[in-house]
């Protein structure tokens, strides 16, 4: 098998439900200011007008600036190692194959691997495991599997034999 470089989306899942929250948000806005026909903005609505803005507007940008580090992530994946870059331009983190301390394999609702460089996350729960800096965490899929198995020259802790084979394709 010919050695390949994949460029991905961190998490194709996380990325479209929360595009899916903002649109959601944005929309209940728009419809509450139709259906009350202006009259949320009205003087004895305006507390409740900005309040409503502010939750239906604002968590949508809150979404967006604090989940841009993960929702928003390019990985590459190729010989030299794995890297995480914000929309793809931005170089973060780069993690060689060599200076990579364990790859971990973490369940939480979607399968998730996560890359470090000097920390060990397989005694970590996923929350914890997400907020370390140096780590680089993509969802995993079978296409995504056979790439990484590629160039990683160890284990990947917490990956059963079960699920090794579904992802491999051997029973």
């Amino acid at each position: 098998m010919a050695r390949r470089k994949i460029r991905i989306v961190c998490s194709p899942t996380i990325m479209i439900s929360t595009v899916l929250a903002m649109v959601v948000l944005c929309g209940l806005h728009i419809f509450t200011v139709v259906i009350t026909d202006g009259e949320l903005f009205a003087p004895h609505l305006i507390a409740y007008g900005i309040l409503w803005t502010f939750c239906s507007w604002g968590i949508s940008i809150l979404l967006i600036i604090f989940g841009a580090r993960r929702i928003y992530s390019i990985i590459t994946i190729d010989e030299t190692g794995v890297s995480r870059s914000f929309l793809g331009v931005f170089c973060k983190l780069r993690i060689s194959w060599d200076e990579m301390a364990e790859a971990t394999y973490m369940l939480h609702l979607i399968p998730f691997l996560f890359f470090s460089k000097t920390k060990k996350l397989s005694t970590m729960t996923y929350n914890k495991a997400i907020a370390v800096k140096d780590a680089i965490q993509i969802s995993l899929s079978k296409r995504r599997y056979a790439v990484i198995m590629q160039y990683l020259q160890q284990p990947i802790v917490n990956l059963s034999a079960k699920e090794e084979a579904y992802y491999t394709g051997k029973k």
